[in-house]
């Protein structure tokens, strides 16, 4: 997308928010707050900063340093990487974020703009002197023992909505991505490789890692521990398929409900995560010499290409087929 308005506003935005915030860390380190005398004087070199970077912000948002928006002459033609990257699957994602939030922007300052007016279509209701188009303060605690700021109920709406922004576009990108690696899969199977070992090491380590800081006394609910505990009955289903290794996959997945919380002491957990880290780091060439060799061409004769293809289609013939007769239309 190219730069416009609707890039613009969240930058201006944006820029008031870093330049708001750096008049803020920079009284804090000079020891001008919090001051007791004047709890709200950060709020006028917050603005003034806040007002002078919003305005870099928004220029070059709109676009003044692009080329492509030159209107006074002849503008430089569009290269071939820049049109390619502007139609890339994360130009495309950054276009539409860029207009979900300025939409959101508008349906925000609208809804404040009935919501602030004395005699709006809305029922306002206040005892005593108060004021309903008033913003209300707060008091945080800054992490890591720093010391109480505060901070209005409308700064924190801002934290809350670029944190929703932020990780929509997030999710989004990850759905992207798995999306286009699974169409790929299936298009080209053999072109398309599958990191198993990142992915089972990656599996293992969100489920050891976070217990330490999560659960300091170790014990820890079985679901922490599935993604570590289902990658054995899962490799055997694969190499092995019978009623047995099913079996075992299927109780496996039931650990959860069987069990549901499970004590370890820190050595074996400390010993769990070497071996397995060892094992999932270790060279093929020295991996191949630790497992049998029946074992190893048993899974060697796995078309691994296919599993992707595979499950895509067993998902789409389950839409498509299985899920209507479910519902009787066919």
């Amino acid at each position: 997308m190219r730069p416009g308005i609707a890039r613009a506003v969240p930058m201006g935005i944006i820029g008031f928010i870093i330049g708001a915030l750096l008049a803020v860390v920079i009284r804090l380190l000079q020891g001008l707050d919090p001051n007791p005398v004047d709890p709200y004087g950060y709020v006028g070199p917050a603005m003034v900063l806040g007002a002078f970077i919003s305005s870099g912000f928004f220029i070059w948002g709109i676009g003044a340093f692009d080329p492509r928006m030159n209107v006074h002459g002849e503008a430089p033609e569009e290269t071939e990487a820049e049109a390619e990257a502007s139609a890339s699957p994360t130009g495309i994602l950054a276009g539409q974020m860029w207009q979900v939030t300025f939409w959101l922007v508008v349906m925000v300052a609208a809804i404040a703009l009935f919501a602030f007016l004395p005699f709006g279509p809305a029922v306002q209701s206040v005892q005593g002197d108060g004021n309903p188009a008033d913003i209300g303060y707060t008091t945080l605690e800054l992490p890591f023992g720093g010391p109480e700021v505060t901070v209005s109920y409308l700064t924190l709406f801002i934290v809350f909505v670029i944190w929703t922004i932020l990780s929509l576009a997030v999710v989004a990108g990850v759905l992207a991505f798995l999306m286009g690696y699974f169409s790929r899969g299936v298009k080209a199977p053999g072109d398309t490789p599958i990191p198993w070992r990142k992915i089972i090491f990656v599996l293992a380590l969100l489920a050891f890692v976070p217990l330490p800081l999560l659960f300091p006394n170790l014990v820890v609910p079985m679901a922490f521990l599935m993604p570590a505990i289902i990658i054995v009955p899962l490799l055997l289903v694969i190499g092995y398929p019978n009623a047995f290794t099913v079996i075992l996959l299927l109780v496996s997945l039931g650990l959860p409900v069987f069990v549901p919380e499970v004590q370890l002491s820190q050595a074996a957990f400390v010993a769990a995560v070497i071996i397995l880290g060892i094992v999932l780091l270790l060279p093929v060439s020295w991996l191949r010499r630790l497992v049998p060799g029946a074992i190893w061409r048993r899974y060697a004769a796995v078309e691994w290409t296919m599993l992707i293809p595979r499950f895509a289609n067993a998902v789409a013939r389950i839409i498509r087929q299985g899920l209507p007769r479910f519902l009787g239309q066919r």
